[in-house]
């Protein structure tokens, strides 16, 4: 399964294919960080960025700066447009967050992917338990078992 998954890639063009795909994309990340760092330096002041060009990774909300939830109030867009909730819709159609999981394990059968396994089910914390504290890092582990893949 693994060689069909990966048959794709397996061109004598794809180091070629790769880099004219970043290319496509890099203007892209290039205005979007620019966007991003020239609003952060409205609100905290062009003293607290270097004249590297980069943003300082503390400032996105996480040691990693995977996660710019934090920031958002300050770079969105159009701050002044109500952004989209679609909780109660969702509500209304009586979505669960397992059935939102269920929703998307359907949509990867339907290209072909295999269903989740049992113990993804069974073993997956999809609700933060109101009783104690949880660090739910996101993270890959080794998949070769093929039973668990929280």
């Amino acid at each position: 399964m693994g060689d069909y998954y990966r048959s794709p890639y397996e061109s004598p063009t794809f180091e070629n294919d790769v880099r004219d795909l970043f290319l496509e994309l890099a203007p892209l990340y290039e205005n979007l960080h620019a966007y991003v760092r020239r609003k952060l330096k409205q609100y905290y002041g062009a003293d607290k960025f270097p004249s590297t060009g980069h943003i300082p990774a503390h400032i996105l909300g996480n040691m990693w700066a995977q996660d710019w939830t934090n920031i958002y109030d300050l770079v969105a867009p159009y701050p002044e447009k109500r952004t989209v909730d679609i909780t109660k819709a969702l509500i209304n159609k009586n979505y669960t967050i397992t059935r939102m999981y269920k929703v998307g394990e359907d949509f990867f059968t339907s290209i072909g992917l295999y269903k989740m396994p049992p113990l993804f089910w069974e073993k997956s914390m999809f609700v933060k338990p109101v009783d104690r504290e949880v660090d739910c890092q996101p993270s890959s582990w080794e998949f070769m078992n093929r039973r668990d893949y929280r």
